[in-house]
């Protein structure tokens, strides 16, 4: 499932919430993908899981996601300037977490930052 894309200092990359293993019992997990704008045979395709955590929880299903430059207090504190792009992403908790064929988010959600710069 796609859930957010964006482009970013020519990339494209796309938020999605798929299954763990082909398998249809494995959990579904958010996967962060990325593609070079100038790669027309996909080689620099690439994927890593994405998650966000508090200090009880691991939420695993991303549900939206936005891209924005830091304002200057933010990009101090994330170590970062405020011309990098932050990727800002909603995750929820899944209601199964052991997969069983669901997606299906609880009630919780948790709101995470990402800087770009550091996942490039």
């Amino acid at each position: 499932n796609y859930v957010y894309g964006f482009a970013s200092k020519g990339f494209s990359y796309f938020l999605t919430t798929q299954r763990k293993t082909v398998d249809d019992n494995s959990p579904y997990i958010s996967k962060l993908v990325r593609i070079c704008h100038n790669d027309s045979y996909y080689y620099s395709y690439t994927e890593i899981p994405i998650t966000c955590r508090s200090s009880e929880t691991q939420y695993h299903l991303v549900q939206a996601g936005f891209v924005r430059k830091p304002g200057s207090n933010l990009a101090k504190d994330m170590n970062i300037t405020d011309q990098d792009d932050i990727l800002f992403a909603v995750f929820a908790e899944n209601k199964n977490p052991e997969g069983k064929g669901s997606n299906r988010p609880k009630n919780s959600s948790a709101l995470c930052s990402y800087s770009l710069a550091s996942i490039r």
